[in-house]
């Protein structure tokens, strides 16, 4: 349970909502910025960042991305969730072991008098599901009884049952729509594998693209400075000749506006790029506010040779969501014929052997006094509307997967 929350918050129905009227919110104007301070600043950022800064390669970034990236996080819960389910739903099918012990006292009151009686009882049984349909069981039920009159008088008894009982499924219900759930789950498994394995695919070559999107903008801020440079050194050369009389006025203030929109440009640029390396960092999971830096480096990655025609083919042969798809295609069949399957009459065999133990000794047992008993169970159905609907569900279900 979240830290924080207590037993009133987690049944409440009527959770608490927080919507401020317009006159609750207040407004406080910003503090005029200095120009020339902020034009300094980013003059300095380079600087700054180079010092302050941790350098980050693209093989580090991979790597803190695979133990810390939210993203990557999340589709792993969604892997280690349909782990889970496989697993519970294979429990279902294995042994299944049960105890239950009981007791009860009873008073029986006969003219003012009453005759008391303790009584318990544990019941052991093992249950197994069949794969076709159907269950065996067995079990050991052993009663103790005690009369109490008094206390110098008592009577006591006790007996074991022990049976073998298993039941078989003929017509609805019977072969693998049995076991439809356990199938469902190993293939629902397969699905999450392939899931996750695309998803960690993609994540990685988008991390790989952002990381070189911040080598390229890293590189033209390193450009563009460098043309900052040029025309604030064209623009205090123009100044000079203007001031000696050997430039117009308007070549001076026009070398000079021309390195302000540059300075300008500049730093729209680092806004932009400190917002793309924030992105990143939350993307892979590391702090925002600790600085990095990227490295300006290639990866050497020769591009391959793509034939169109021949990438179409592969990609509908190797990409795991179409796999998906395919299959998920075989689901919509199955589904359709165990719809199919309910509209089937119920027809059920039961056979049970009890064996009683001697009386007043549970643990001895005489063979030749084995009981048995066996059954036929049938049902006509008579009014399957909903399994004609859910028939017809199915089938339109599966067309629409084909298409």
């Amino acid at each position: 349970i979240e830290k924080g929350f207590v037993g009133e918050d987690l049944i409440d129905p009527k959770p608490k909502t927080v919507n401020p009227r317009v006159n609750d919110l207040s407004f406080f104007p910003s503090k005029s910025q200095d120009v020339e301070l902020v034009s300094k600043t980013f003059d300095q950022t380079t600087e700054i960042l180079k010092k302050s800064s941790t350098v980050l390669s693209l093989e580090d970034a991979l790597a803190f991305a695979n133990n810390n990236a939210k993203e990557l996080q999340f589709a792993q819960y969604d892997y280690l969730s349909a782990t889970l389910s496989l697993l519970s739903e294979q429990y279902l099918w294995g042994p299944r072991f049960f105890n239950t012990i009981s007791g009860d006292i009873t008073a029986d009151s006969t003219g003012g008098l009453y005759d008391t009686s303790l009584s318990v009882v544990n019941d052991f049984s093992v249950t197994k599901n069949l794969q076709n349909g159907g269950s065996v069981s067995a079990s050991a039920l052993t009663t103790v009884a005690r009369r109490l009159h008094n206390a110098a008088t008592n009577e006591e008894s006790s007996d074991t049952d022990l049976s073998v009982q298993l039941e078989i499924p003929l017509m609805r219900g019977s072969g693998a729509i049995a076991r439809e759930s356990l199938i469902q789950a190993q293939r629902n498994m397969i699905y999450a594998a392939r899931t996750y394995e695309r998803f960690r695919r993609t994540f990685y070559r988008s991390l790989v693209g952002d990381y070189l999107s911040l080598v390229v903008q890293k590189k033209s801020l390193e450009n563009a400075q460098r043309s900052v440079d040029s025309l604030q050194q064209l623009a205090a050369r123009q100044k000079a000749l203007y001031e000696s009389g050997r430039s117009r006025l308007y070549d001076s203030a026009d070398s000079e506006n021309q390195a302000l929109a540059a300075v300008a440009s500049l730093s729209q640029s680092w806004e932009r790029y400190r917002l793309a390396l924030d992105n990143f960092k939350i993307r892979i999971g590391w702090s925002v506010e600790e600085s990095i830096q990227v490295e300006g480096k290639t990866i050497g990655v020769v591009p391959p040779l793509v034939n169109p025609e021949e990438a179409v083919g592969l990609a509908l042969q190797y990409r795991l969501d179409l796999q998906n798809e395919y299959d998920q295609l075989v689901d919509k069949a199955r589904t359709l014929e165990n719809s199919a399957n309910d509209l089937l009459p119920s027809l059920s065999l039961t056979t049970t052997a009890t064996l009683a133990s001697d009386a007043n000794k549970p643990m001895k047992f005489n063979e030749k006094e084995v009981d048995y008993l066996g059954g036929l169970e049938a049902s006509l159905p008579l009014d399957q509307e909903d399994e004609r609907i859910a028939v017809k569900q199915a089938e339109i279900a599966l067309t629409r997967a084909r298409r």
